[in-house]
């Protein structure tokens, strides 16, 4: 089922199908506590955890069914791998969740990876609606999901500030 999460290629980044391989370039950029600062998540406890991990996700399909979509990000210019962006298909809730290194913070990477993320869930997958949440706290992560058309729609708990993009009916 590795077929349900393409390579994406945008101006400055590619969207590569997360293997277990990318465990490797991935972890140490994210073996930092301030990536994970307003996440609900903590940094992988170790490289193979990191591995076994993505291994798992390359099946692409949760046991419920619900499929997962996984990519690492690739910085065109260097070629190394920035981040992660994902997101969840549950029936009609589909979530989206991203995370890059620090370093890679402020530059654009993730607008450009999140946007070419939702390109591939509203054309390839039909999404009408998709989710995020954030903590209050994470004002980038909040900026960028304004700048890609989100909206607000209220706290869950005081820590995850519910947003949503909705684009109509789907378009398949």
């Amino acid at each position: 089922m590795t077929d349900l999460c393409r390579l994406v290629v945008g101006d400055r980044v590619i969207l590569q199908p997360l293997t277990a391989s990318h465990a490797d370039a991935l972890f140490p950029i994210l073996d930092d506590a301030e990536v994970w600062k307003y996440t609900d998540s903590a940094p992988p406890s170790s490289l193979d955890s990191l591995r076994e991990r993505y291994r798992n996700l390359e099946t692409r399909v949760r046991s419920d069914g619900a499929i997962w979509l996984n990519w690492a990000v690739e910085r065109r210019a260097g070629h190394d791998i920035t981040g992660v962006v994902q997101a969840t298909i549950d029936g009609d809730e589909v979530t989206i969740g991203y995370v890059f290194g620090r370093r890679y913070w402020g530059h654009g990477l993730g607008l450009e990876s999140v946007s070419a993320m939702l390109d591939v869930l509203r054309v390839e997958f039909g999404v009408s609606n998709v989710r995020a949440t954030v903590h209050p706290g994470n004002v980038a992560s909040i900026r960028l999901l304004e700048r890609l058309g989100f909206s607000a729609l209220g706290v869950i708990d005081p820590e995850s500030l519910l947003f949503v993009k909705n684009w109509g009916e789907p378009k398949i």
